[in-house]
């Protein structure tokens, strides 16, 4: 049998370019997704803000955090 390759973690900087198009909700779970891949303890860290009304992640924060794994 032959292994399979394992899949590559997405390039930063061209993840976000590529979702520069899509609409802030979209964008939002897109990013989330990368972050939960690149980096799941900061995910793990940052999940509890994302419905707190006081402190909620934008998505500018999240951008800057996707930016970091580069």
């Amino acid at each position: 049998t032959r292994r399979r390759a394992r899949a590559r973690p997405p390039d930063a900087a061209a993840a976000l370019a590529a979702l520069g198009a899509l609409p802030e909700d979209a964008r939002r779970v897109a990013l989330l997704h990368l972050l939960k891949a690149g980096a799941p303890a900061r995910f793990a860290a940052l999940k509890g803000q994302l419905y707190r009304p006081d402190s909620p992640l934008t998505v500018a924060d999240l951008e800057r955090e996707v930016r970091a794994l580069a």
